[in-house]
């Protein structure tokens, strides 16, 4: 459930990329980097207290992507994606789909289900 929310902002990240009537997209870029961020926090939070409670031995790998994962959407540079938009909403679509596909079938399928 909280994976489909993770590919919904993805999507809305998509649909933004293909929006060719908005010639000015730093605010909904600056939208959807908070709501990633905000989600991304909690749900790394609840998967992580999750592997705690079951004694999960991959928990400190899941933590350290999770940790890299966070910094990355944290040190994102505003003046630069305001310069070059388009370029900065098709490199983020990019990163974000393939962490996130690579990180829930190589990460994710191996923690037992609740």
């Amino acid at each position: 459930k909280e994976h489909k929310e993770l590919f919904r902002i993805i999507g809305e990240v998509n649909d933004l990329v293909k929006d060719e009537y908005r010639t000015d997209k730093y605010d909904g870029i600056v939208d959807l980097l908070n709501q990633l961020k905000d989600y991304t926090e909690y749900h790394f939070k609840d998967e992580e207290e999750h592997m705690k409670a079951i004694g999960y031995a991959g928990l400190e790998m899941q933590q350290l992507q999770h940790e890299a994962f966070i910094e990355r959407l944290a040190w994102v540079n505003l003046e630069e994606v305001d310069e070059g938009q388009q370029e900065y909403l098709e490199e983020l679509l990019e990163y974000l789909t393939g962490w996130l596909i690579n990180h829930i079938l190589r990460m994710d399928k191996k923690i037992p289900v609740k």
